[in-house]
């Protein structure tokens, strides 16, 4: 994912940034974004494709665990 994370191209704007400073949901919701956009990537690129869907992940909070499912 370093290719989306820290590209070189200066018309865009960085993606990296204070991570320590990121909610849960924030945190959460960037890992979902990273890990959809390398699936999609890999599905145009000239590779055998390490990505797959649906995509499975959790939140593990004080009150609780939380199973995501993204299609």
């Amino acid at each position: 994912m370093t290719h989306i994370v820290n590209h070189k191209n200066k018309s865009l704007p960085p993606l990296s940034g204070q991570y320590n400073l990121m909610t849960l949901a924030d945190a959460a919701a960037y890992t979902r974004f990273l890990v959809e956009f390398t699936c999609d990537f890999q599905r145009f690129a000239v590779m055998v494709p390490d990505c797959g869907r649906p995509i499975i992940s959790a939140t593990l909070t004080p009150e609780g665990y939380q199973e995501n499912v993204v299609d």
